[in-house]
């Protein structure tokens, strides 16, 4: 008995010398304030560096996975815009109608039809009704691409 008497005055003792250091230790943090500035300031630069890496991690991944999940067609030509017309976005719009085919070379006939093929999806764009499904067919190098690229541009 008077073993495990010895024992647990033991460990109490030990027990009041760490958090007596503790409190020593706190106390002189309490009451140094440059030394408390530090603390917060580390801490705060901490969590921002923590929270920070994760937003970035995560905005960069999903940049990451958009790029990859998209035909190379399909990222050439998506463009971010904001809303639907309004301010600058319609004013150049305008500039841009007149210019759609005014790169590609074409015959008469077929310039024809692709114009009227791009003002009606131009006009179904502005309406907001649903695309409808072009099938551009042809031998390797007559332009389909470029007037695709062009026309979703």
């Amino acid at each position: 008995r008077a073993r495990m008497s010895e024992e647990r005055k033991t460990r109490l003792d030990q027990i009041q010398a760490v958090f007596a250091g503790l409190g020593a230790g706190t106390r002189q943090l309490l009451e140094d304030r440059a030394k408390m500035a530090t603390v917060v300031g580390g801490l705060t630069a901490l969590a921002f560096g923590v929270y920070g890496a994760r937003t970035a991690t995560r905005v960069a991944g999903n940049l990451i996975e958009r790029q990859l999940m998209r035909p190379p067609l399909v990222r050439d030509t998506s463009r971010y815009h904001w809303g639907k017309g309004g301010g600058l976005v319609q004013l150049f719009k305008k500039q841009q109608e007149a210019k759609l085919l005014e790169n590609i070379v074409l015959g008469d006939d077929l310039a024809e039809r692709l114009e009227w093929t791009s003002n009606s999806l131009i006009n179904a764009k502005k309406n907001g009704t649903p695309f409808r499904h072009v099938l551009l067919h042809g031998p390797p190098g007559t332009g389909k691409t470029l007037f695709a690229r062009t026309l979703s541009k």
